[in-house]
């Protein structure tokens, strides 16, 4: 089950080739010794990696964009909003600038800072740098002024180009330093006389291109160095690989800060495209950005898997190509991609200090329903020509097909290295022993190669974070945390959230606790704001005593407290204000487990679901003492919108003792709940039945403790009398409940013989108690049967002296249990299990009431005017309602009902699940909701007609004190969906909403006394409603 024979084939292969080493030099470093054979070295290291001749090294970007000029002048070269430039046009534009920054001095490897938001005035001070001979070094004006000034120095930046919108906050930011700025869309700019031609300038092709800035582990930034040569290599290698050939629409939803943004930039003008500069605002906005893509026809986008996940609500896909990087891809994401016919989708990958990508992996409809799970990364391919991926140990030695290894990356797209950082860029940038003229770039990414050739990314080999495409180093964070004067100690770790998403965690230790822990955290919190980007900032915090290490010194990041879920939304978090609001936020916080909940946290959001959302109405109704309605949750599912009409609610209703659901007394006779009532009735009406058998069985390998087992399940039905309660008739004719104090004994079996036989006695066993009856006049309602199996071998005896092998059946009577009481079954045997077997006493919290107590209540409540108030409400919503679903049958419809009936099971594709999700959500219905719609449509479609009853069956727990029983409260609500008329099927969302809230608000109403009220026309053939 774990291996296909051609790894093991391969294995032994490399078994071979190490024996034969170790004969050959048994002095040799373990480390060293031969592990691949010559064909499997010749494949990894040169067949897989014969990638093809570079590209001419003797071009520069800017060339290749005049040639395309020529090509094709009067073409829109970009767009951006409504305005558009022709090629023709943006060369103009950029040479004038050129010309302007030439006469100012810039020569080559002189680098330029651009400051412009996204525009067309951005390509222009792109290109017009270029086209100058100089580097650009893109600057984010969002980010602190302090991390500005040091890229700034860094790079010797004399002249800095701006747009309107940013001129005057850098020109004030960076007021003392010794700079020019050249704002490019301020009235009639200085350079519009000059020439208009390419300038003559003869720029080398190994010169600096761009510099860009990554996180650094030394708590400040590093700028990777990357020449044209490299840029142009790239750009032809990609545009080779995508088939950029013909000239299509490119959108660009990245800032040029990062490099994912360069494949369409350079795709797009390369070719003669055009390319849409979609503003930061756009690109953030599901809406805005699919009626853009509506509008306009996108061919070709290139984006980070998570932005596109965020962007999923709405369609904003490309028509041709669809390109993802940044971030690790998965599968999950892949199918669930409503792609058009035409689009290829390709992962993409690359660190900065490979120019942008160098590995590709396009996905196609066989990769897709390859089996992959949803959770495992998409493979990122092979290198692109003339880049070279090699898979190492830590001793630099080339690891088997399938090992895991560091990627190492070579080739004509390796970048210059660190700006001034030598030490660094000697560290990172080795020497190729392969090749000696060219150098390797060590990534830090796990890798390994699959069989076929393509890489699979295996994660990081160091505490390097992708934040939403983003490249963190934690250690960058905690050295600027470490420059605060109220820090001690720090620690920056990212972990994973429910979504699956990286987020930061800062563990801090204060210098002076004195400060208290709220205003510490606000002034970490500013400082951290003045000196590193946004997407550095930590989603939440954890105050240390100590930080944890291991013996060597080193942070123990394992011992590291994970935070909960409420930490996380730190950065929106406002506090309870009235004693509802605190009351609301602590039932929120201890069913969703997080620590804090505010006035805005949405209930959906933290993790809620429909089950919790009935356990939720449980403790609201204790903790309030009002009715509240479910409907509520879904209108108003935040503490600040919800406890405003708990408020309003308490103030109309006051609360009646006597309808507290509390122990009865035991004086009186004990009577069964109306749906155990219809349950002996069946019974005494058509005899025993295993129709309402309920089984549950546990197959254990293993050492088990038995005498533990049957402590833990005697236990049980000592805890919970319904188990030990027979059903007998009164004088007045009436059955009631008689708890005994009768104790079950686990029945033991043995089947020995072997593996046919042992499967067949198995099944004869399970068969044979499934075909067990109960009497209800009996005490028990349950049984429990261990069999032990002793499988023997060929040899003809057992395996081993004692059965290391189980089967545990239990079978309960419908009347004392259901589904809800079957999770309730199990987690109690498996805590008083462990319990026993540990040698300590039951550790089960006493139970409140027993299940007559709450038929007791039942009977009670029913008889109070709130029932005439349910009632009220069935009568009307089932008023006229049809007698029977007329489906087309296969056969007659018998004139007693059978029972005979069969289960169906299928899974629907994870995109189409992801789309109903999604429509739900667009919605404001659940998942259920819109499943039931749909069955109705079907229903209805089949039937035709339009009036719709489904029954469906709830868990009837409203109380907080029946949660933890086991017993029969399961409940039959009846939902009629109303198709009439000519309705949308998101009309129809917004009925079976209405209609599904309303009738959870009235479940309380058992369906047995529902069908005795409405007195509906009976038959024996069909269910009365």
């Amino acid at each position: 089950d774990l291996f296909e024979a051609s790894t093991i084939e391969r294995m032994a292969v490399n078994f071979e080739c190490l024996l034969a080493g170790i004969v050959a030099e048994p002095g040799c470093r373990v480390s060293h010794l031969p592990l691949l054979s010559d064909v499997e070295r010749q494949q990894l290291l040169v067949q897989w990696n014969d990638t093809g001749a570079d590209f001419p090294q003797d071009r520069c970007l800017h060339e290749l964009f005049e040639a395309q000029v020529v090509r094709s002048p009067n073409a829109i070269a970009a767009q951006f909003g409504e305005e558009r430039l022709s090629y023709a046009l943006m060369n103009t534009r950029s040479n004038q600038l050129a010309h302007y920054l030439i006469e100012h001095g810039l020569g080559a490897d002189q680098m330029v800072g651009i400051c412009v938001e996204r525009s067309l005035e951005m390509i222009i001070a792109l290109l017009g740098v270029l086209k100058a001979g100089g580097a650009y070094v893109p600057l984010d004006p969002e980010q602190p002024v302090q991390r500005l000034r040091y890229m700034i120095g860094e790079c010797g930046i004399s002249l800095l180009v701006t747009s309107r919108s940013t001129d005057a906050k850098m020109t004030k930011m960076m007021a003392s330093a010794a700079l020019q700025t050249v704002c490019l869309d301020a009235g009639q700019p200085a350079w519009h006389d000059l020439p208009t031609g390419n300038p003559g300038t003869r720029v080398p092709s190994d010169s600096l291109a761009y510099t860009l800035f990554t996180s650094g582990s030394t708590g400040k930034p590093k700028g990777v160095m990357v020449e044209h040569r490299q840029v142009v290599q790239y750009s032809l290698s990609v545009i080779e690989r995508c088939e950029f050939h013909s000239p299509m629409s490119y959108a660009l939803v990245q800032p040029i800060m990062f490099d994912i943004s360069m494949t369409m930039l350079l795709g797009a003008l390369f070719t003669g495209g055009t390319l849409h500069v979609i503003s930061r605002e756009m690109s953030l906005d599901p809406l805005a950005i699919s009626r853009y893509f509506g509008q306009h026809r996108i061919d070709c986008l290139k984006i980070t898997p998570s932005h596109l996940s965020a962007l999923m609500s709405e369609s904003v896909l490309p028509a041709k190509r669809l390109i993802l990087g940044g971030e690790a891809s998965h599968w999950g994401l892949i199918r669930s991609l409503k792609l058009a016919p035409e689009c290829r989708v390709i992962n993409h990958y690359g660190p900065t200090e490979t120019t942008v990508g160098v590995l590709s992996y396009e996905i196609n409809e066989k990769k897709m329903g390859s089996g992959s799970h949803d959770e495992s990364s998409v493979p990122i391919g092979r290198p692109l020509r003339g880049s070279r991926a090699y898979i190492l140990d830590e001793h630099r030695q080339a690891v088997p097909i399938g090992v895991e290894g560091v990627l190492y990356i070579g080739g004509a797209q390796v970048a210059r290295g660190y700006l001034n950082l030598p030490e660094l860029t000697d560290e990172m940038f080795i020497p190729n022993p392969l090749e000696p003229t060219q150098r390797l770039y060590k990534t830090g990414d796990r890798a390994r190669f699959l069989v076929n050739g393509d890489i699979e990314y295996l994660g990081r080999s160091d505490e390097q974070l992708k934040i939403r495409g983003f490249r963190v180093e934690p250690a960058e964070i905690e050295a600027v945390l470490s420059e605060s004067a109220l820090v001690r100690g720090a620690v920056v770790s990212g972990i994973e959230d429910q979504g699956g998403e990286i987020q930061l965690v800062a563990y801090v230790i204060l210098q002076n606790t004195a400060i208290g822990r709220r205003a510490g955290l606000d002034a970490l919190k500013a400082f951290l704001v003045a000196n590193v980007a946004d997407y550095m900032l930590p989603s939440a915090w954890v105050f240390l005593d100590e930080i944890p290490r291991l013996p060597n010194g080193k942070v123990d990041r394992r011992a590291l407290p994970r935070p909960d879920v409420g930490a996380l939304q730190a950065e929106q978090y406002e506090a309870p204000v009235t004693s509802t609001d605190e009351r609301l936020a602590g039932i929120w916080s201890t069913l969703l487990d997080v620590e804090r909940v505010g006035l805005d946290d949405n209930f959906f959001e933290l993790g809620g679901h429909s089950l919790l959302a009935i356990q939720m109405l449980s403790r609201i109704r204790e903790a309030f003492s009002i009715e509240f309605p479910l409907k509520w949750l879904f209108e108003s599912p935040t503490v600040g919108s919800l406890a405003p009409r708990i408020d309003a609610q308490q103030s109309e209703i006051v609360s009646d003792s006597e309808m507290e659901l509390v122990p009865a007394t035991r004086e009186t006779a004990l009577m069964l709940s109306h749906a155990q009532e219809r349950l002996w009735f069946l019974d005494q009406l058509e005899g025993a039945s295993t129709l309402y058998n309920m089984h549950y069985a546990l197959h254990l390998r293993g050492v088990l403790h038995v005498e533990a087992l049957e402590r833990a399940l005697q236990q049980i039905v000592q805890r919970h009398e319904v188990l030990r309660t027979a059903i007998i008739l009164g004088p007045d004719g009436v059955p009631h409940q008689q708890v005994t104090q009768e104790a079950l004994v686990l029945s033991r079996v043995s089947v020995q013989g072997g593996g046919e036989q042992c499967d067949a006695s198995l099944h004869r066993l399970v068969s044979e108690e499934r075909e067990r009856t109960f009497d209800l006049s009996d005490a028990l309602k349950i049984r429990a049967t261990l069999i032990a199996v002793e499988r023997v071998g060929e040899s003809g005896s057992a395996a081993t002296g004692q059965s290391t092998e189980y089967l545990l059946l239990i079978t309960l009577h419908h009347i004392a249990s259901d589904g809800w009481s079957m999770g309730v079954f199990r987690e109690e045997l498996s805590r008083l299990y462990n319990d026993y077997r540990s040698g300590i006493s039951a550790s089960l919290a006493p139970l409140p009431i027993q299940y007559a107590d709450f038929a007791a209540w039942q009977r009670q409540w029913l008889d109070d005017a709130l029932m005439g108030q349910q009632l009220e409400y069935w009568r009307a919503q089932l008023s006229g309602v049809p007698a029977l679903l007329e489906l087309p049958t296969d056969h007659p419809r018998p004139a007693v009902q059978r029972f005979r009936g069969g289960v169906h099971r299928f899974a629907l594709p994870a995109r189409l699940s992801d789309q109903l999700r999604a429509l739900g959500r667009e919605q404001g219905v659940t998942l259920y909701m819109t499943l039931l719609s749909a069955f109705s449509v079907l229903l209805s479609r089949y039937s035709g007609q339009e009036d719709i009853v489904v029954g469906s069956p709830v868990a009837n727990r409203m109380r907080v004190q029946v949660e933890s029983l086991i017993g029969f409260f399961v409940n039959t609500l009846v939902l009629r969906t109303d198709l009439s008329g000519e309705v949308s099927f998101k009309q129809l969302l917004g009925r079976v909403r209405e209609m599904t809230l309303q009738a959870y608000q009235h479940q309380d109403m058992p369906f047995e006394k529902l069908v005795e009220a409405l007195q509906p026309g009976r038959s024996m053939s069909y269910s009365p409603l």
